[in-house]
């Protein structure tokens, strides 16, 4: 079984594909990402429960296909992920589908469960880089703590990101960068 790939690790991939696609301002341009990778991005109605996929049969015709019927940041953060799966060449070939249904069985493949981490981690640090959200929340290196004084602060972040208020507290937290008050 192979180790679990590191937060520097993949904080490292992340910010080298930021840079070499020429992605230098929020919100993350996925598309333009994909392109750089050759990847091509469908969207399609599926299942409620899949939401989406990534398509290796054809090595020179990487796709990836996202739920259309899953909302709009659902959707970002969906191919987010396949991008990481892509960029972490957790699928040598073949098609990965990420489903509701891998997280509800009693007895998870430990590798698969792994892999799906660390594309969410992947996705997380894509979709709203460490070192952006710092550079936005600190001022001369301390939290701006006015900013946390805005009922709405969190969501703010969520909108200039383009990610769900959820995805945007939980990382936001992972990062500790919720004052504790």
């Amino acid at each position: 079984m192979r180790r679990s790939l590191t937060n520097n690790t993949i904080q490292t991939k992340v910010s080298e594909l930021l840079n070499h696609a020429n992605i230098t301002s929020d919100p993350v341009d996925l598309m333009k990402i994909a392109e750089f990778l050759k990847i091509q991005v469908k969207y399609h109605a599926l299942p409620d429960e899949v939401s989406g996929a990534l398509d290796l049969r054809d090595l020179s015709n990487a796709l990836i296909l996202v739920n259309s019927g899953h909302s709009a940041s659902r959707q970002r953060f969906t191919l987010a992920h396949e991008i990481g799966h892509f960029c972490l060449q957790h699928v040598a070939t073949g098609i990965h589908i990420d489903n509701k249904i891998l997280f509800r069985k009693n007895k998870t493949d430990k590798e698969d469960t792994k892999k799906e981490r660390e594309a969410n981690r992947f996705a997380a640090e894509l979709l709203m880089p460490e070192h952006w959200l710092k550079n936005y929340l600190f001022i001369n290196g301390s939290l701006n703590l006015d900013y946390w004084n805005k009922d709405d602060g969190i969501e703010l972040l969520a909108k200039k990101y383009e990610v769900s208020t959820s995805a945007m507290a939980i990382r936001l937290d992972e990062l500790k960068l919720i004052p504790r008050i």
